[in-house]
């Protein structure tokens, strides 16, 4: 996964609108910057503020990042 540039521009209407898309994109952003990065689900999710998450409520929090272009899915390539 990619954080964008851009999902830095709509943060605040999000965090209003979308809470738990707010606090996944923050906390990515907050590990890993704008660089590409492994996203381990099953380990970020029970980690989150508040106790674990289900599986409905952060991917649901994923796929409506992604489908904003907030973040991004990056094929993996061997080196």
């Amino acid at each position: 996964m990619k954080i964008t540039p851009d999902a830095v521009l709509f943060t605040e209407e999000l965090r209003l609108r979308d809470p738990d898309a707010f606090v996944l994109l923050e906390l990515c952003h907050f590990d890993h910057g704008e660089s590409v990065f492994e996203l381990r689900g099953d380990e970020m999710r029970r980690d989150m503020p508040g106790g674990s998450w289900s599986d409905e409520r952060f991917f649901g929090a994923l796929s409506r990042l992604i489908a904003k272009g907030a973040m991004i899915a990056v094929r993996e390539t061997l080196q």
